[in-house]
């Protein structure tokens, strides 16, 4: 044991002042009496006091020098020193990604493993404060530096997996501007980060400490599986990634519309990916995937894909379309008709239109280039959703667009923008899907990229496939999505699993667990459903774990130090406690 200020200990100087006031205090004169008469006055006091009421005097003096020792010491600050967390602020960031659900000893999850080991540390808080980060692709605070313990723990069980790829190296800047200029410890708690080089600058008096959970497992994985027709017969083809150290025999099963079509048996070398070829597939809309192998993670032993079928339809470009969109439509292999005037759905098929008002569009599906008004000149980068169907293998980066029409088409997604500017919208309008470019293609140099082509080819894809796939997601994915008015009630199915979405004229928050999931849209007299699938990343089909390192801000590794315990406030409990007893000693003197 120590002490903080063991200058306090010069106060021990007024015990001598309390012993002085004893000395001091009145004397009484001496007088000579006859002995018999001092025997027996002395015998009826010593028969008539009780045995601490003979001490009072004595004991007071003691008990008020030991309520003054107590309080030096308790000025003094004792401590004595433990085993527990340096730093002042203490960062836990958690990596809720799916390969975190691989089960480990006990039946236990890496994250409950996890949670586990943070459980453990929190117990070792000494009056410091602690963050909880959740390393999504934008990193969620939970809770802020000054909450209880009793919140930390509340906060740290009710941690879920997420299912959505994670960002650690984002948190870990975040901890850092979170702690700021005190000390602290940041701990990360995840299973495949061993990004040394990507890490950012640990600042002074910071240590990292990443925990990568788990150990390595058996996981056979289907890496990619699609369907396709040719001619008259629907083919397939999937690969299958043996992650284990020892080859693998696994059955490969194929489900269409639910109905198992398929069934052989893969052998599968170690850490190999193998190539399987599906011909003559029984036809359905959509068709899955599945493998048995292993059990410790079963999230990637399955895949869904669907048959887009094309649909044959003409393509109508009216007046004014550049030669080189005409040119991008031909080589996508659809059938052109050039059409002069306006078409009001005499044409049935898709349109490509440019410079007509709204009410002269044709009634279906429809490309529009173009607004009427003033053109504005673009600067600064594109903003791209990157997601979007429409700009699969499109790189638009790199694209120079001169001017652009500054209007924006309510109720459209808005694809690609710059700086507010929509350039590229796409959805549904009166029922059928639209994309509205809102530039000129003379104005931009995009026919001269390799990306113009597979854009159209996209977009012909967008405006011709069933209305019945929505398309596919990742976990968690805010969803906009058109519902007809005459819709009464939506729901989000997953098996048995219904989700009831209200406010329909909101986007959809989807699950964020990987599967097939049906919007079922009910009307006054009909039911009808679209088909959507929320993948599971391929980031998250491997699930061997990293190795654990810790790195402080002089780049060396750190253990857990001692931390200093105060234990003043049992001085001052204990001198409280004696205050207490002079008192009832003081009392029962006077009161006799």
């Amino acid at each position: 044991m120590g002490f903080l200020h063991p200058l306090y200990f010069l106060f021990t100087i007024f015990l001598l002042f309390v012993i002085m006031m004893y000395f001091f205090r009145k004397q009484y004169e001496t007088k000579t009496i006859p002995s018999v008469l001092l025997w027996k006055e002395w015998m009826y006091e010593y028969e008539a006091q009780a045995w601490w009421k003979k001490l009072q005097h004595h004991l007071l003096m003691y008990l008020q020098l030991f309520i003054l020792l107590l309080l030096i010491f308790a000025l003094m600050k004792p401590f004595y020193e433990t085993k527990g967390l340096e730093g002042e602020h203490i960062v836990f960031i958690f990596d809720t990604s799916a390969s975190m659900g691989t089960l480990e000893v006990e039946g236990k999850t890496r994250l409950e493993l996890s949670k586990e080991q943070a459980i453990l540390l929190i117990s070792q808080v000494d009056n410091q404060n602690i963050t909880v980060l959740e390393a999504k692709s934008t990193p969620t605070l939970f809770n802020e530096a000054g909450n209880t313990r009793r919140d930390w723990l509340n906060t740290v069980e009710s941690l879920q997996l997420s299912y959505a790829q994670s960002n650690i190296t984002d948190s870990i800047v975040l901890a850092q501007g979170l702690i700021g200029e005190s000390t602290g410890q940041i701990y990360v708690f995840t299973d495949q980060y061993d990004k040394r080089d990507e890490l950012p600058t640990i600042n002074e008096g910071i240590s990292l400490h990443v925990q990568n959970v788990g150990s390595a497992k058996e996981n056979v994985a289907v890496h990619t599986f699609g369907v396709a027709k040719r001619h008259d017969e629907i083919i397939g083809i999937t690969t299958i990634y043996n992650e284990s150290l020892k080859a693998k025999e696994v059955e490969l099963i194929i489900y269409g519309d639910g109905e198992k079509i398929n069934e052989q048996t893969i052998d599968v070398d170690a850490q190999s990916t193998v190539t399987v070829s599906l011909q003559d597939l029984t036809p359905a809309f959509y068709y899955e995937a599945v493998i048995t192998g292993d059990e410790a993670y079963k999230l990637d032993n399955n895949q869904f894909t669907f048959l887009i079928e094309e649909q044959p339809s003409d393509v109508y470009l009216h007046s004014g379309i550049h030669p080189f969109v005409t040119k991008a439509v031909e080589i996508g292999g659809a059938n052109t008709i050039h059409v002069s005037g306006s078409s009001n759905g005499e044409n049935a098929g898709v349109h490509f239109v440019k410079g007509l008002d709204q009410e002269e569009w044709p009634v279906g599906p429809k490309v529009v280039f173009g607004h009427k008004g003033a053109k504005n000149p673009i600067e600064g980068e594109y903003r791209l959703d990157a997601q979007h169907r429409l700009l699969h293998l499109v790189d638009m980066q790199n694209v120079y667009i001169e001017n652009a029409y500054d209007k924006k088409m309510e109720g459209l997604e808005t694809i690609v923008d710059a700086e507010g500017v929509p350039l590229i919208q796409a959805g549904t309008y009166e029922g059928y899907p639209i994309v509205v470019l809102g530039f000129d293609i003379e104005d931009s140099d995009w026919p001269l990229h390799p990306s113009f082509p597979l854009f159209f080819y996209n977009t012909l894809q967008f405006l011709l496939e069933k209305s019945s796939l929505i398309g596919y997601f990742i976990p968690g994915e805010i969803m906009n999505y058109d519902v007809s008015p005459l819709v009464e009630n939506l729901e989000l199915v997953n098996g048995d699993h219904i989700i009831k979405i209200e406010g329909l004229d909101e986007p959809i928050e989807l699950p964020v667990e990987p599967g097939l999931y049906t919007i079922r849209e009910t009307y006054e007299d009909k039911v009808e459903e679209k088909y959507l699938y929320i993948l599971l990343e391929d980031s998250e089909k491997t699930i061997t774990p990293a190795t654990s390192f810790s790195i402080g801000a002089d780049n060396v590794e750190r253990e857990e130090g001692l931390i200093v315990k105060d234990v003043s406030f049992i001085f001052l409990l204990l001198a409280l406690f004696v205050l207490l007893i002079e008192w009832e000693v003081y009392r029962r003197a006077i009161s006799s």
